[in-house]
């Protein structure tokens, strides 16, 4: 039969010279109240030695006191306590959840805006690539070593040193199995054309145009992609007198061709290098000759 709510108080006794105890347990049933009471003298006349009735005491003892008003009020304490303590353990999981769906929220926004930014930028870079690249322009300064392929089918070497803001270029050839040219350009329309030497030599002439300019490519055409020398390249044409190669990726020149059919092939390609002073002076032997127009 289900009990329903425990009832205590002074309900145990015991006489001292007999050495008796009784003990009156008093229970409330759910469906109405009746009393029943359980002795429990022959508990303690069941152990005859001393110490035995000394644990039965003690025993007594403690099943007297988890029937008393106070052990009663402590443990209705404990019960209000752990059921605050279930309650705040509750708040907290609800405030860690939604704790977490703030923050998954935000990083779903987050990552919605991220990428709605990437399909907005490749957008632009689809919009930017319907219309034909130009091609950069050349650093005001730079060095490049070039290989070039001649119409005569000669080779030959070219340490190219552009220089925009001194107004000159210059151009080293080292011919295959030959001598060493010099081409010493300035933007005043004078060139030198010399080689060093017991038996050098020199020749100066004039180009009104003087050295290229650094944007000398503006207004070219474009003609497309071309993979060459194994670079992926784009690929422009200037007034039927040159076509440039450039990377791609890089932005830096991979080859140009002239319509005589010389063709230079870039190795190297050092951009700010700037050639010493020294080097571009022309020998003595260069301003004792008028100069060839």
């Amino acid at each position: 039969m289900p009990i329903g709510r425990e009832r205590r108080g002074e309900v145990w006794v015991m006489d001292f010279k007999s050495g008796k105890v009784g003990f009156v347990f008093s229970v409330f049933t759910e469906f109405g109240g009746w009393r029943v009471q359980f002795h429990l003298l022959s508990f303690n006349e069941g152990f005859r030695g001393k110490k035995e009735q000394l644990w039965a005491r003690i025993l007594l003892f403690f099943f007297i006191q988890t029937c008393s008003p106070t052990f009663d009020y402590y443990r209705r304490k404990h019960d209000e306590l752990r059921r605050s303590t279930n309650t705040v353990t509750l708040r907290r999981k609800e405030a860690q959840t939604r704790k977490d769906l703030f923050e998954h929220l935000q990083e779903e926004t987050t990552r919605r805006l991220k990428c709605s930014t990437k399909v907005y930028f490749e957008a632009k870079v689809l919009t930017c690539s319907n219309s034909n690249p130009t091609p950069s322009p050349w650093p005001l300064q730079f060095h490049a070593l070039l290989f070039m392929n001649l119409n005569t089918t000669h080779l030959q070497l070219s340490d190219l040193w552009y220089d925009w803001p001194r107004g000159r270029n210059v151009n080293i050839f080292q011919k295959q199995l030959g001598e060493v040219l010099y081409d010493i350009e300035w933007n005043n329309g004078t060139s030198f054309y010399y080689s060093v030497g017991d038996n050098g030599s020199c020749e100066v002439m004039g180009f009104e145009v003087g050295i290229p300019r650094h944007d000398f490519l503006e207004g070219a055409e474009y003609l497309g992609t071309e993979v060459t020398d194994g670079f992926l390249c784009n690929v422009w044409e200037k007034v039927d007198f040159i076509w440039y190669y450039e990377d791609v990726y890089t932005k830096r020149p991979v080859r140009w061709d002239f319509y005589d059919g010389i063709s230079s092939q870039v190795m190297t390609f050092e951009v700010g290098a700037v050639l010493p002073d020294t080097v571009t002076q022309a020998p003595a032997y260069c301003f004792n000759q008028d100069k060839d127009a």
